[in-house]
């Protein structure tokens, strides 16, 4: 007898801890199953001189949000990401055209 799949609604909750959080970089890593992503803000050193430069050593990448992901769901998140991002940019063209 062959398996009979069942759909079942998701209703997506949003606990009022889950606050949204600024990020500026990310890193991947991954296995053969698995992706591993980290967002990160860099701030860059306030200079006020340009010679000031030569001093800096490195800029600091301070983790904000880590997230272990399937492959198979960042595949999904990859598709979603260009489809959104096609739409962002025909609506800012829409936009400029006006």
């Amino acid at each position: 007898m062959a398996e009979q799949r069942v759909r079942v609604p998701i209703s997506r909750v949003n606990p009022n801890k889950v606050l949204p959080t600024f990020a500026n970089d990310m890193t991947v890593n991954h296995s053969a199953d698995t992706f591993y992503l980290t967002f990160s803000i860099i701030e860059p050193p306030a200079l006020y001189k340009k010679s000031e430069l030569d001093k800096v050593k490195s800029v600091d990448a301070v983790a904000v949000s880590k997230l272990v992901i399937t492959a198979e769901f960042a595949n999904a998140i990859a598709i979603a990401l260009t489809e959104n991002i096609a739409k962002s940019k025909r609506q800012k063209e829409d936009t400029n055209d006006s």
